[in-house]
């Protein structure tokens, strides 16, 4: 009879401790996501730990020559899966930074507010959530199996469970009721068993599920007396959570923690870049020198990577135009709309087109983070809609990143930038630009708020009697360069580059108040100024954002600090040509050299009609291919990036051998204990658990931890001293059987040598 009951008490144990195991890791990563508002798949999330619950279950259940096999079986497994899924794991753990910078920066005003760079839908970030909370648990439900089915030790699974509570706690975020309560309830089962086990193994498992049940019970009947919503916490409990927020807010006075990320160079993260919505009553942006874009090209000189334009100045802000204008002009692709049908040519394709066969380059731009949705190209793009991988044409504005694409190869054709080159369109394309000219661009490139005509024109006209020294014009687009320049010259004599610029009055139009009162400001200032004088000129024009850089070649990272706004204006038969309006603005030779953009000493020239660009190309491709390479490769990231890897796996080498000293030192301590009779009952332990992992069963072992449990005499400590030398010389005559790398495994990963 008790060989029997003995048997059917292990399916007990077993179903106890899967539903314990996956109440903690569960409700740990429930509470986690919950406290910092993480909108997660929750029921995904309830049946991934279940799944993981079960994998650790079998891991620590089974003998040690079908353990292991199984854990790295599964360990593989989950890997390929999140490898398949890695670009959704990256904006994961890029929102899961943010969501917990920003909770922390509503209490720490030293941190700075941060966003993810990726735009993806709300089930998609759900999804991404979701996967990375799975991966966060699935490290964390080995040392959770570690400590709740090996160790069989209560304070270890606490410790490991308040873990997930501290960092919400720490600021007063209280995790949602249902994870809290079964985390809570897996907790009091947790103890009530710990207490039966240490005098009646067998009964262990009947009380963790009998005490599980009561506790949610009990758990369920309270939250109906006191719901959550009702709830308020006593004086003393408020109390002590203001005082520790202050005093951790003092602790923390006087850090700069603005550019604060998980990881150096801060991936995924980025205060500054292109934006489709510019709000000029924002605040100043913060730079801390880290990598935004990495480009690989062969042309040398200085780059204008565009990201977004916007069109609508309204209330202090730049938008972009609605969709719908778009209908009949460009179709889904991005592509022109003829006489004949869609051809295959964006309005950001004819400058290129229009200079006809000069030199042509290829960009692979890399996005590490950089903000937008958008992908960063230099000018002028040859690459046409069709040609594009990764990457769709937004309208006539941008380049919209396909989900989760971030490296991008173009072709670009730098030199119609000079307009000596220019050859004029042909045919089809010549007569789609000829009728987007003349009607889609005068529609909405010339649009003013109302008043501000009147309020732009004595600057407008100040700017072209003292700035304008040619004349008369052999051309409509050579005046219109002229006053381009004209305006940029009027804005560098009347304002000065300044990062630390107040807001105006409120009420006030920025633009307005800059030309007018402040005459203080930085790029994004003087390109909206310029934007709005030249339209009130009647040249089309629009704000445009992005980066700078300077090209040696090869590879060249791009800073937040280069982030920069500008100006372009359409030019009939030509397309939309960059005019910069910041006065002194240049690209430092080193890149990285600065982590804020100043002005350079000597002011670098506006794109113009007379400079060709510099940098000869060392080879000239013969023949432009018909479409851009399907397999873009990306380029070889520096060692830098990637020091993360080998300070991980250090971390991870320390914390195996700091957990094996711990386990030794644990173990000697219960065989040294004051009482023999736990003392045999510890080596009793060890010694099955070497026999899980293969090892002969110990008979002389098992005889005395029966004597020590049901004798009233108990075991001396002589025999207990005896137990122990024989178990020690028992396990190293097991580990001299084993081969090398099992024997590894045994004294590293289980920690039992």
């Amino acid at each position: 009879m008790r060989r029997s009951g003995r048997v059917s008490a292990a399916p007990v144990r077993l179903l106890a401790d899967s539903l314990l195991l996956w109440a903690f890791l569960w409700g740990s990563a429930a509470c986690f996501s919950t406290s910092f508002s993480m909108d997660a798949d929750h029921v995904l999330l309830l049946a991934g730990c279940g799944a993981l619950a079960v994998l650790y279950m079998a891991v620590f259940a089974l003998p040690f020559r079908f353990g292991l096999p199984l854990l790295m079986a599964g360990t593989a497994a989950a890997a390929g899966l999140l490898w398949q899924v890695r670009d959704l794991v990256w904006a994961g753990w890029a929102a899961v930074q943010c969501a917990v910078v920003n909770a922390y920066a509503q209490v720490f005003p030293q941190i700075h507010t941060i966003v993810p760079i990726a735009e993806l839908t709300q089930r998609e970030w759900q999804l991404a959530f979701t996967v990375t909370l799975l991966l966060m648990a699935l490290i964390f439900g080995y040392l959770l199996g570690w400590a709740l089915l090996f160790c069989r030790s209560l304070w270890r699974s606490t410790a490991l469970a308040l873990l997930a509570l501290a960092p919400g706690l720490v600021i007063g975020l209280v995790p949602a009721h249902l994870p809290l309560m079964v985390l809570t309830g897996g907790w009091c089962a947790l103890l009530l068993s710990s207490l039966v086990q240490q005098r009646d193994p067998a009964r262990g498992g009947w009380v963790a599920l009998a005490s599980g049940g009561c506790a949610a019970v009990l758990l369920a009947a309270l939250t109906l007396l006191l719901p959550p919503g009702s709830y308020q916490p006593p004086h003393w409990a408020a109390q002590t959570g203001t005082a520790l927020t202050e005093g951790l807010r003092r602790l923390t006075t006087g850090l700069d923690l603005s550019g604060w990320s998980l990881f150096t160079g801060g991936h995924g993260l980025t205060a500054a870049g292109s934006s489709s919505h510019v709000d000029l009553d924002a605040d100043v942006l913060t730079y801390d020198g880290h990598t935004v874009l990495r480009i690989e090209t062969d042309y040398v000189g200085k780059l204008y990577l565009r990201g977004y334009s916007t069109a609508v100045y309204e209330n202090n802000t730049w938008s972009p135009l609605p969709e719908e204008v778009y209908t009949g002009w460009l179709d889904e692709n991005g592509s022109l709309v003829g006489e004949g049908g869609a051809l295959d040519l964006n309005p950001l394709n004819l400058p290129a087109m229009a200079a006809g066969d000069s030199t042509y380059y290829a960009i692979t731009v890399e996005n590490l983070s950089a903000p937008g949705g958008c992908v960063y190209f230099p000018y002028q793009l040859l690459s046409r809609p069709d040609e594009l991988r990764g990457a769709l044409f937004q309208d006539d504005a941008a380049l919209s990143r396909e989900l989760l694409v971030r490296t991008h190869t173009f072709y670009f054709r730098p030199s119609a930038l000079d307009l000596s080159q220019w050859a004029g369109l042909a045919g089809e394309a010549d007569r789609a630009e000829t009728n987007y000219a003349g009607q889609f661009v005068p529609s909405y490139y010339l649009q003013l708020p109302d008043g501000m005509a009147e309020g732009l024109q004595s600057h407008c006209q100040a700017a072209l009697n003292n700035h304008i020294t040619s004349g008369p014009f052999s051309s409509q687009a050579e005046y219109e360069l002229a006053a381009a320049q004209a305006v940029s010259d009027y804005l560098d004599a009347l304002a000065e580059y300044d990062l630390t610029v107040s807001p105006p009055p409120d009420g006030s139009d920025y633009v307005l108040y800059f030309l007018n009162e402040s005459h203080r400001g930085y790029c994004m200032h003087f390109a909206s100024a310029g934007t709005l004088m030249l339209r009130a000129m009647g040249i089309p024009a629009r704000y445009v954002s992005g980066f700078t850089a300077n090209s040696k070649g090869g590879s060249t990272e791009v800073p937040d600090s280069a982030a920069h706004a500008w100006v372009e204006i359409y030019l009939t038969g030509y397309g939309w040509y960059p005019v910069e309006m910041t006065p002194g603005y240049g690209v430092e030779d080193d890149p990285q050299a600065s982590a804020t953009p100043e002005p350079s000493a000597t002011p670098s020239a506006a794109p113009t009609a007379s400079v060709p660009p510099t940098g000869a190309p060392t080879q000239t491709p013969d023949v432009r291919p018909s479409q851009a390479p399907q397999d873009q490769a990306r380029p070889a990231a520096p060692a830098l990036r990637w020091l993360w890897i080998p300070a991980l796996l250090a971390a991870l080498a320390a914390a195996v051998v700091l957990r094996r000293q711990l386990c030794r030192w644990l173990r000697r301590r219960r065989f040294d204990g004051p009482s023999p009779n736990e003392s045999a009952k510890a080596l009793y332990r060890y010694a099955l658990a070497l026999e899980r992992r293969g090892a002969p069963p110990l008979a002389r072992a098992k005889a005395l931890a029966q004597q020590a449990a049901f004798s009233q005499e108990g075991v001396s400590r002589a025999e207990c001293q005896a137990l122990r030398r024989q178990v020690e010389q028992y396990a190293l005559r097991f580990a001299a059987t084993l081969s090398r790398p099992r024997r590894f495994l045994l004294k590293w990963l289980w920690a039992l040598l």
